[in-house]
């Protein structure tokens, strides 16, 4: 599957791949999604191709095996490290 479909994917699928690739949970997923929906990201495709690269770029970076944690408030940190860095707003728009 190409990262292009995977955007498209139904909420549930969408969730469930996350969980394998990622080691993520939904509840960790609907707080990314809301996170940048609350900054700017309305278009739903563009939320899930942002979440995607943050968290290949967390995987990268973890590197303690496969469920990444962020900690409390690490999550909104991260995120907006991840819009600074990447220049998110004109990569993924």
């Amino acid at each position: 599957m190409t990262a292009a479909s995977i955007v498209h994917l139904p909420d549930l699928t969408f969730a469930q791949h996350l969980q394998r690739e990622f080691g993520i949970n939904r509840g960790v997923l609907n707080t990314m999604d809301a996170w940048f929906y609350e900054h700017g990201y309305v278009e739903i495709t563009q939320r899930r191709k942002l979440l995607i690269e943050f968290l290949r770029i967390a995987r990268e970076q973890n590197r303690q095996g496969r469920r990444m944690r962020f900690g409390h408030g690490g999550l909104a940190a991260k995120l907006n490290d991840f819009l600074m860095q990447n220049n998110a707003h004109q990569q993924f728009s």
